[in-house]
């Protein structure tokens, strides 16, 4: 399977090149375009020919675009591989991300990895917390980042969590 998203990722890294290559060529292209216009008011060019240079800009940018779409086919490929090969539950939604997060007490009683998604509230990371270690439901229990205390109405990247963040957990 890594193996196969390796492969996956390097044709993206390839295609990637062919892009930036037709990029290139679409510039060079609009500059010899605009060269030519200026040319063609001083009677130095023929319309035929613009027109010309004008299909042959067209199609580069077609192509641009067909092998843009290809890229984000093969991103959401790489993306769906590396989420079997996680074994992951969820499905992500655009701009969602899977992290990591580890849950620890003061006392180091606690201690608990936990896979969520950026988006999650992080009152759904606290009843996660609960359904493992139920006793501590009815507990006054506060959490914190780095020294600040996280809001339990917020989603992660609200909270500004990120992959393998520790967070503390203090019971009253």
């Amino acid at each position: 399977m890594e193996k196969k998203i390796r492969e996956l990722e390097d044709l993206f890294e390839g295609k990637n090149d062919s892009i930036n290559e037709l990029l290139n060529k679409i510039v060079e292209l609009d500059e010899k375009n605009k060269e030519l216009l200026n040319n063609k008011s001083k009677g130095k060019i023929e319309n035929k020919e613009i027109n010309e240079l004008q299909m042959k800009l067209d199609l580069k940018e077609e192509s641009l675009i067909e092998s843009y779409k290809k890229l984000f086919e093969k991103e959401k490929i790489i993306e769906q591989l590396n989420l079997k090969l996680l074994n992951c539950p969820f499905e992500l939604l655009p701009n969602e991300r899977i992290l990591s997060i580890i849950l620890i007490s003061i006392d180091e009683s606690i201690n608990y990895s936990l896979i969520c998604k950026n988006t999650d509230n992080f009152s759904f990371i606290e009843n996660k917390l609960y359904e493992l270690i139920p006793e501590y439901k009815n507990s006054d229990i506060y959490f914190m980042l780095k020294g600040k205390k996280i809001d339990k109405s917020k989603n992660l990247d609200e909270n500004r969590i990120h992959n393998n963040d520790i967070i503390t957990i203090y019971i009253k």
